[in-house]
């Protein structure tokens, strides 16, 4: 099944003890809140199984207008809980299975919980074209076997995928190039002697296929950071601080 994180950096980010539950409702401890709006329970589990990594546990509530029945009531919005992991490196980035929305709501309540805290929320873009340019010109055993198109505009086509040996070599690669985004980059690799396959996205995010245990996945997506980091640039995304 595949399996995306994301990347981020979180200036600032709070010191947590081993075991401590914050939740940002500004409690320091699980308890039933029935009357309160969403808000985000994190745990810190320590170090991972991987040297390089710490470990958070996150329950991240998020509201969504979705046309419901709850009982014989129809409401309009619902609460939606999402449950997903934080994989903090040693050199300050983040890598997380979760989406961007879920992300940036997270750190702006946990700014709520630290309002002394200045946390800047930094994403990252990937130049895709010269991740590509490099893979074809080392011409080594990792190798592009596909791309993700979006923004075409051929025969009425707005986004399309090419696979296949040498894909990145090929005339249709380069005339999507021209004519839409590149979005997507499929890399085949070999990962402790067997075929391995990831994606990279243009926000720098990296897509597993293969099943791991967590120390394997942290030491493929640590190899897979570090190669994709010179063509990386960041963006912060916001910078408030809140004083309460």
């Amino acid at each position: 099944m595949p399996r995306g994180f994301n990347w981020y950096r979180v200036d600032d980010f709070p010191a947590f003890s081993v075991g401590q539950k914050v939740d940002t409702g500004g409690q320091l401890e699980f308890k039933d809140y029935s009357s309160r709006g969403a808000h985000s329970r994190v745990k810190f589990l320590g170090a991972s199984e991987h040297d390089s990594f710490k470990e958070y546990f996150v329950e991240h509530e998020t509201e969504r207008s979705i046309k419901h029945r709850f009982d014989k009531d129809i409401r309009e919005k619902l609460i939606q809980i999402a449950e997903f992991y934080i994989f903090e490196h040693k050199d300050g980035y983040f890598l997380v299975d979760t989406n961007y929305k879920n992300l940036r709501e997270l750190v702006a309540r946990l700014q709520a919980t630290w309002p002394e805290k200045l946390l800047q929320f930094r994403t990252r873009s990937i130049d895709l074209a010269g991740l590509r340019n490099d893979v074809e010109r080392k011409a080594g055993t990792t190798e592009i076997s596909g791309g993700y198109f979006r923004n075409l505009m051929i025969n009425r086509v707005s986004a399309a995928s090419i696979f296949g040996p040498d894909v990145g070599e090929s005339e249709l690669w380069d005339e999507f190039s021209a004519k839409g985004q590149l979005t997507g980059v499929w890399l085949n690799f070999e990962f402790y002697g067997e075929p391995t396959s990831i994606m990279v996205t243009r926000h720098g995010g990296i897509v597993t296929f293969q099943s791991f245990g967590e120390k394997t996945l942290l030491e493929l997506l640590e190899a897979i950071n570090a190669y994709i980091e010179p063509f990386s640039k960041e963006t912060a995304l916001s910078a408030v601080r809140r004083r309460g």
